[in-house]
């Protein structure tokens, strides 16, 4: 007796959904440990290059803190929970998963970080107009995004 039916010949029966339920949480185990990584990553870099405004707090000691602690314990959490040592097809992720989830996950991590710092920041303190990426130590980035696109679009006018 059949489940359920995927396609013209391929049914599903109930002894496949936990290989199921398991390829799934691999996939948003994996997702979550790429988005927190890469936000931890992203503050060491934020931190190393001295641009205050995508640091998540103010205090250099505590987002350190905060950035070595979420790559390493995401980095614990993934491979000490269960075994992820899986072929693809024993439930783990193949070649083309990984770099989907790992590109989204990416993505994410640069959103929630901007997201974060910029909600963070939301008080406009400077009064002069920095250009490129050095805007960005001193603005937040949504702000120094809209002020180099003001500038480009006044020299393009004239």
């Amino acid at each position: 007796m059949t489940f359920a039916s995927i396609g013209p010949n391929i049914s599903l029966s109930p002894q496949y959904i936990p290989i199921l339920r398991k390829c799934t949480n691999m996939w948003a185990d994996y997702y979550l440990l790429i988005v927190l990584a890469g936000v931890g990553s992203l503050q060491l870099a934020t931190q190393h290059s001295q641009i205050r405004n995508l640091q998540i707090t103010g205090n250099v000691y505590l987002n350190r803190f905060i950035a070595i602690s979420l790559i390493i314990g995401s980095s614990l959490w993934f491979f000490g929970s269960e075994n992820r040592n899986l072929s693809d097809t024993n439930g783990g992720l193949d070649g083309g998963d990984q770099a989907v989830l790992f590109t989204a996950g990416a993505i994410t991590a640069l959103i929630a970080n901007l997201s974060i710092s910029h909600t963070k920041r939301f008080v406009h303190t400077v009064r002069y107009k920095m250009k490129g990426l050095e805007a960005m130590h001193d603005e937040p980035y949504l702000r120094a995004v809209l002020t180099n696109l003001r500038i480009l679009r006044s020299r393009w006018k004239a």
